[in-house]
């Protein structure tokens, strides 16, 4: 499929990054609407 393995190493790397950037966002979106609960809840523990 690559044309060789340094392309396929790249292609790789690519891709644990992307995976990376799209954990990191779950994880502030999950935050983000963990604190809107909190906070319609009354409750503040940060």
């Amino acid at each position: 499929m690559w044309r060789n393995d340094l392309e396929a190493k790249q292609v790789l790397e690519w891709t644990q990054e992307l995976k990376q950037i799209k954990l990191d966002y779950i994880h502030r979106q999950i935050i983000k609407e963990t604190c809107k609960l909190k906070e319609r809840n009354g409750v503040v523990d940060f």
